[in-house]
């Protein structure tokens, strides 16, 4: 969890079961309970006649627990898919009377974990998330053609977005009297087959998994990343350094400097896998470990638990949230 910003003084249909997990009984002086919490988008039910692209058949599974230091998980997860339809009501057509014809249009995924040095860092990553998906819902244009311009034009756009999640949450802390300084880290993933749009701030992390290979898709804004960018420090000493817990890019949480939205565009393949997760993962699980505790995985969820089982094994010294998506 970050621990201080550095800087100058149409239907959503929400495909998603979530359920808090119980925290067991554990024994006196145990570490604490866990508790989290899981989201899953189900396949297409029985009922509605599914047309579409093939992110239809995507397997997507997202879990978040506070792991076994933190007495309070700061961390949210969002997994969304935006679906058109039509009922027909009427017609001469026999058989079609009733039928209701669904087509997803694309889905959207996040990651937020707020800010543990400032009051109202789950309040910051709750806001940030709604804010985001609301301004989906209602502006994002959901039908995508395959040209520059309109790709240029989505990025734009999800970029406002994120500046909205800004504003959101700055409002939120003077209407509820909170730390005007709460802020929150913001990864996001908007898919309109076969794109998938990236949109990031902070240190939670977007990775591509394609044939085994690795790509990570956001850079950390940090102290210790731009240390690593000016050649200060090397990748070793980086990874090392306290710096890289010290964030100078977030949203929320610094109103004396803009914010940096970073924006990419990756097209995705069939065999594909997405993967966001807050620095939770990021201190316990090596990057050259992922591809084997996910690509391995029978299912989303396995793999998504696998992240998770790993990180409380390894101490889980802060909030732990994880989304995987396959293609």
């Amino acid at each position: 969890m970050p621990m201080l910003v550095l800087a100058p003084t149409a239907v959503m249909a929400s495909s998603i079961h979530m359920a808090a997990v119980d925290p067991p009984r554990e024994a006196e002086n145990s570490r604490p309970a866990r508790s989290g919490l899981q989201a899953r988008v189900s396949p297409p039910d029985s009922g509605p006649e599914w047309v579409g692209d093939p992110s239809v058949r995507a397997d997507v599974f997202g879990i978040s627990d506070r792991g076994r230091v933190r007495s309070t998980n700061q961390d949210h997860l969002l997994v969304a898919e935006l679906r058109r339809a039509m009922v027909v009501t009427h017609g001469s057509v026999a058989g079609r009377v009733g039928r209701r014809i669904e087509a997803p249009q694309a889905r959207l995924l996040a990651v937020a974990d707020g800010m543990g040095g400032y009051e109202g860092g789950e309040v910051a990553s709750t806001v940030a998330i709604e804010s985001l998906a609301a301004f989906v819902l209602e502006i994002v244009p959901w039908f995508v053609a395959s040209s520059a311009a309109l790709r240029g034009h989505l990025e734009h756009t999800l970029e406002v977005g994120v500046r909205g999640s800004d504003e959101a949450v700055f409002r939120t802390a003077i209407e509820l009297d909170l730390d005007e300084r709460m802020g929150t880290t913001l990864t996001a993933a908007y898919i309109t087959w076969p794109d998938v749009y990236i949109v990031h701030v902070g240190d939670s992390r977007a990775y591509l998994l394609r044939d085994r290979q690795l790509l990570r898709l956001t850079r950390d804004h940090t102290v210790a990343e731009e240390l690593l960018a000016a050649h200060a420090l090397d990748a070793e000493q980086a990874a090392r350094s306290q710096l890289r817990h010290v964030l100078v890019n977030t949203v929320g949480g610094q109103r004396d400097k803009e914010m940096t939205v970073d924006v990419a565009v990756v097209e995705l393949r069939e065999g594909d896998t997405l993967v966001l997760c807050t620095d939770g993962v990021v201190a316990h699980v090596r990057e050259e470990e992922l591809p084997d505790l996910v690509v391995d995985a029978h299912s989303a969820e396995a793999a998504a638990r696998n992240v998770l089982d790993i990180v409380e094994a390894r101490g889980a010294i802060d909030n732990v949230t994880v989304v995987v998506a396959r293609f």
